[in-house]
C-alpha cells in the first residue's frame, strides 16, 4: 500500500513538471514566432519605403525626360526599377 501511495504521488509530481515543462516550450515558442512578425512587419515596411521612393524618383525622371534632361534609356531604366516586384528574401 505504502508503494502504492508513493508511486501515485511520484506520478503526480511527474505530471506536473510535464505541464511546467510544456507550458515553458509553449512559452518560448509564442515568444520566438511574435518576435518572426515583428520582425517581417520590419521588412515589409522597409520594402513599402523603397517602392514609394522608387516612384518619385521615377516621376523626377519623367520630368527630367519630359524636360529632355533625361534620356528615353533613363527613363525606361526606371520604369524596370519602379514596377519590378520585389524579391524575396531567402530563409
Amino acid at each position: 500500500m505504502r508503494n502504492t501511495v508513493a508511486n501515485a504521488a511520484a506520478s503526480e509530481e511527474q505530471a506536473g513538471a510535464n505541464f511546467e515543462n510544456f507550458r515553458l516550450l509553449l512559452a518560448a515558442q509564442v515568444a520566438t514566432t511574435w518576435y518572426n512578425l515583428r520582425e517581417t512587419d520590419a521588412e515589409i515596411a522597409v520594402v513599402q519605403e523603397g517602392l514609394a521612393l522608387q516612384r518619385k524618383a521615377l516621376d523626377f525622371v519623367t520630368s527630367r525626360h519630359q524636360d529632355g534632361a533625361a534620356s528615353g534609356l533613363d527613363l525606361a531604366q526606371q520604369r524596370r526599377w519602379s514596377t519590378a516586384p520585389p524579391r524575396r528574401p531567402s530563409c
